[in-house]
């Protein structure tokens, strides 16, 4: 890349700080796609210490800052849940990757298309590891939000109506399970994700006591 098309690339990039994620929620719990890369990461460095796990971080951390790309030219953030739903699981994907690869072709990386089919695919133990963390994160940050602050702010914002939820069970038991989804595409993490579980269950048990 030329230096002018450095800064051009930067550019493009730095808007995935303007999605927003968990829009469903009050302001004070949602954060953007950029924040979420950025814990990513910091995962990604912390559990690849203290596992002794045999990946490329420079290969993580390429993953992790491409996997997102195509919700920058959908200018929104795609929720968990309408993901998870197999109706329209295959269309988003689909749509998601169809504006990943056209913003990359502006800059005509092919090293970076690449790079971002082979995460979309699971060709490698990395883009294995990097999924794991995405569905890992998501949890990690309902545990920092409070259980039960989640779910009062779904039900004033209409969230059964028009994210994919049907009742505060269907939250509690979509919240408890989706870490197993990390250990399916990388088993090694199993031990971190039982224990994300945990603490959600912890905090399920205190907000089933109080209502």
């Amino acid at each position: 890349m030329k230096t002018e098309e450095i800064i051009d690339y930067y550019l493009q990039a730095v808007r995935i700080r303007e999605i927003e994620r968990y829009g469903h929620l009050a302001k004070k719990f949602r954060n953007n796609v950029a924040e979420h890369c950025f814990m990513m990461i910091v995962l990604a460095d912390k559990l690849i210490a203290h596992y002794n796990f045999d990946l490329d971080f420079r290969k993580v951390v390429r993953y992790i800052y491409l996997h997102d790309w195509g919700e920058i030219g959908m200018k929104q953030d795609i929720p968990a849940v309408t993901k998870s739903k197999g109706d329209n699981r295959d269309l988003v994907k689909q749509k998601e990757f169809q504006n990943a690869t056209a913003l990359l072709s502006e800059f005509g990386l092919s090293s970076d298309i690449a790079d971002y089919q082979s995460y979309e695919n699971l060709e490698t133990e990395e883009s294995k590891f990097v999924m794991a963390l995405d569905k890992l994160e998501c949890p990690l940050f309902i545990i920092k939000s409070g259980l039960d602050n989640i779910i009062t702010s779904c039900i004033k914002n209409g969230v059964f109506k028009n994210k994919g939820f049907t009742s505060v069970e269907h939250i509690i038991d979509f919240e408890v399970n989706y870490p197993k989804k990390a250990i399916a595409l990388y088993p090694p993490i199993k031990d971190f994700a039982e224990a994300i579980m945990n603490r959600i269950k912890q905090q399920v048990a205190r907000f089933k006591l109080q209502n």
